[in-house]
């Protein structure tokens, strides 16, 4: 009994650890800042551990590894439709910046690089 006792507390302190830390996030994205992917992945890195290798026989184990893999799915769902709301990735430019140059009488146009672009 004790042994199952144990695995219960390991198992919930990581959950709630993986709960607060969506809660976190989902407080940010009311605030407006959808810029959580990083955060999700820290979550789905807490849920990792918590899959329990030999269910042989313990239904508990296997009750587990069910909701860590139901949780895990729903996290990478979060995480894919961020995903496709930012386009995968920050979006690049759509202009070019130019120096004004004057010499010798004639004015050019000399393109400035962009860090990122």
């Amino acid at each position: 009994m004790d042994q199952k006792n144990a695995l219960v507390m390991t198992v919930n302190k990581q959950a709630f650890e993986a709960q607060r830390m969506l809660s976190d996030i989902l407080q940010a994205m009311k605030s407006g800042n959808f810029d959580q992917k990083k955060a999700l992945d820290g979550v789905l890195k807490n849920l990792k551990p918590l899959s329990i290798a030999d269910t042989q026989g313990n239904p508990e184990a296997i009750t587990i590894n069910n909701a860590v893999k139901g949780a895990q799915d729903a996290v990478q769902k979060a995480m894919d439709a961020l995903d496709k709301q930012s386009g995968g990735s920050a979006p690049k430019p759509d202009f070019r910046l130019f120096e004004i140059r004057s010499v010798g009488g004639v004015t050019t146009l000399v393109p400035v690089a962009i860090p990122g672009q």
